[in-house]
């Protein structure tokens, strides 16, 4: 009896370690049911369950309101099959992560992986003036827009001769444009929805009009989710406000782009505050047909993350590819527009491992946080050699593996040896500010390619996923591309100038203005409200505006003061302030003067800091302080010795 009773103890073990073997794999599990504490939660949004199949070209790709991409969440597999209907897989899985700072330095993270432990995003718009969402929203939303060129096509010669026949086709009837009045789903009124082609120039999307919806490829989807729908049960982290409006589309009607998947992101502030230091990332699971005998890398220049396998032949009886594998990469293909004028690229790109190590999964907002901007879960570096992580090493690199294989002496997981197995990386982008409002937009593409004798002994090269990612690239310029970029404005003399009170005649200074694309544009200057009789702050506008409608400002901050009194002339040339403009920490020489305290006083007169002097520098700390102008004076006993100007930006 107690024989009996060991066995099937054991046999119970068996089962159980099986059963989590298996499980290991992905490091999946159910997703788990929010409902019953919803009555917790800010806006009470159930969990996502759509999620539909681009099927235009050579791959299936599956998408969800979830914020996943490339997985098939509902029948939990692989969600990224190449070529299509042949039941093998170069992607499990993928999803969205974001991270980012608000005013107060506060870490804001919406990142998932499989749903395991929960979601960050949920279906719908935020609303424009609010940023608030419910659940009534939510669900209306969890679906997708579908729409063919054929549709897009027909609907088009309809309306050539200035009026509709119609029938309309359903797609581009009912497609989210702003202010649709044949919408499925309330639309936000007034709010910016999917784009389309406004044949009218109503500023209203109304396909009765001839309008149609502005899609590049042979077919696409588009959705919009958000990740203020609940709390963030995945990441753990603070809700950003953010909407993300998703575009995804294929071509199979142009040759050697019928192996390729593009996606737009469209990313905007809804939360009321300056988003800071913002990163958006790709988190993927490769999974190149068997999933065990992987490797990662990157090729810094292309922006491109790849996956490939580890040998020249990938077990069948795995599900594998067989013989000439092939690879599977991400490519950013149009950055994200920051305020100098650059678009960024792939500014980190870290694997980890399938474990709960500090080089495993993320469990926490700063874990995700961390492997977007490239450093481990215990905050040390990344830095180059081996696996990446290297304590006490300072040759730090944010992009792991950035060599071709085949390179030996190069840094590559097949020259440093590593055992193969399953893989998955991130791929991001940042740091970025988003304004109130503002929206930013990335676009990248899955991009495969099967060569033959691509490897070389036991590694493999990038060579031919190279030379695709740069024909991508090329043809996303040529048919693609729409040129954002405004112009740059630089004014002459910096943006901040001081003038005495009651000056005469004043002229602002001139700016010039550089376009990507138009060269040289002209500027135009608003000098209109600046008044030199009174003491005071005021702004001259410059605007500039490209041959596509592109526009870009900039600010000439006027400080219009009276004439400071009661200090020596020569003192006062001695002691300097530096730098100036200062962003966060400021210096005052006393040029060896005898000095006791300092006090710093805004523009408006209310002292702000007052200051013991220790030592002939002194150091100051502005980082609290808001933008303009301030005025220090140094004092020697109770008399003034030297008065000036300084500028916070």
């Amino acid at each position: 009896m107690k024989q009996n009773y060991i066995f099937k103890f054991l046999l119970l073990l068996l089962t159980v370690f099986v059963t989590v073997s298996l499980q290991a794999r992905e490091n999946i599990g159910e997703p788990i049911n929010n409902n019953q504490n919803l009555a917790q939660f800010a806006f009470n949004c159930n969990p996502a369950t759509s999620q539909t199949v681009l099927s235009v070209n050579n791959a299936n790709a599956f998408y969800s309101t979830s914020g996943n991409i490339y997985y098939d969440f509902n029948g939990g597999g692989a969600g990224y099959e190449i070529p299509a209907g042949q039941g093998i897989h170069s992607v499990f899985a993928g999803a969205i992560w974001l991270g980012a700072l608000d005013e107060s330095n506060n870490l804001k993270v919406a990142a998932q992986t499989y749903r395991q432990n929960g979601e960050d995003f949920w279906p719908g718009p935020l609303d424009e003036m609010t940023g608030e969402t419910e659940s009534a929203i939510c669900s209306d939303y969890d679906r997708y827009w579908e729409i063919s060129r054929e549709d897009i096509d027909a609907h088009i010669a309809d309306a050539a001769d200035g009026t509709v026949q119609g029938p309309i086709p359903t797609a581009v009837n009912q497609w989210p444009g702003k202010d649709n009045p044949f919408s499925i789903v309330d639309l936000p009124a007034g709010q910016s929805m999917a784009p389309f082609v406004d044949s009218d120039g109503d500023g209203v999307y109304n396909p009765a009009d001839g309008d149609y919806p502005d899609i590049p490829g042979d077919g696409a989807t588009w959705f919009v989710i958000n990740d203020k729908g609940n709390n963030h049960m995945s990441s753990g982290g603070e809700a950003i406000g953010l909407e993300v409006q998703i575009l995804a589309y294929a071509y199979n009607s142009v040759d050697n782009m019928q192996d390729i998947t593009f996606t737009d992101y469209t990313l905007i502030n809804r939360s009321g505050e300056q988003v800071k230091k913002a990163y958006l990332g790709s988190w993927l699971d490769p999974d190149l047909g068997d999933y065990l005998d992987d490797y990662v890398g990157c090729d810094t220049t292309r922006n491109l993350g790849i996956c490939y396998n580890g040998d020249a032949d990938d077990a069948v009886t795995a599900g594998g590819y067989g013989t000439d594998p092939p690879y599977v990469g991400l490519q950013i293909l149009d950055g994200i527009l920051v305020e100098n004028g650059e678009k960024l690229g792939m500014t980190s790109f870290v694997y980890y491992n399938n474990d709960e190590g500090v080089t495993g999964n993320p469990n926490e907002a700063s874990d995700f946080y961390g492997y977007l901007t490239g450093v481990w879960k215990d905050s040390t570096d990344i830095t180059i050699g081996g696996t990446g992580y290297n304590p006490g090493s300072t040759d730090v690199a944010p992009f792991m593996f950035p060599n071709d294989p085949s390179d030996a002496a190069g840094w590559s997981e097949c020259s440093a040896g590593n055992i193969v197995g399953d893989r998955r990386f991130i791929l991001a982008t940042g740091a970025f500010d988003i304004s109130v409002g503002d929206v930013k937009t990335l676009t990248n593409a899955v991009i495969w390619t099967k060569p033959t004798d691509s490897f070389n002994g036991n590694c493999g090269t990038f060579t031919a996923i190279q030379t695709l990612a740069d024909d991508v690239l090329q043809f996303y310029n040529d048919n693609i591309y729409v040129d954002d970029i405004p112009p740059a404005i630089t004014i002459d003399g910096g943006d901040f100038v001081i003038i005495p009170e009651g000056t005469g005649n004043w002229d602002a200074p001139t700016a010039t203005a550089l376009d990507n694309e138009d060269g040289d544009v002209t500027v135009s200057v608003d000098a209109s409200n600046v008044d030199l009789t009174t003491e005071g702050e005021y702004q001259v506008i410059y605007t500039a505006v490209d041959s596509n409608g592109n526009t870009s400002m900039a600010i000439l901050t006027v400080f219009v003061d009276s004439s400071l009194t009661g200090i020596e002339d020569d003192l006062q040339s001695k002691i300097q302030i530096y730098p100036n403009p200062v962003e966060s920490i400021a210096f005052i020489d006393l040029a060896d003067n005898a000095a006791d305290y300092i006090q710093i006083h805004d523009f408006a007169g209310r002292l702000v800091k007052d200051i013991a002097v220790n030592d002939n520098l002194v150091k100051i700390e502005v980082e609290k302080f808001e933008k303009g102008m301030y005025i220090y004076t140094v004092f020697n006993e109770t008399k003034p010795i030297s008065q000036n100007k300084f500028i916070v930006k």
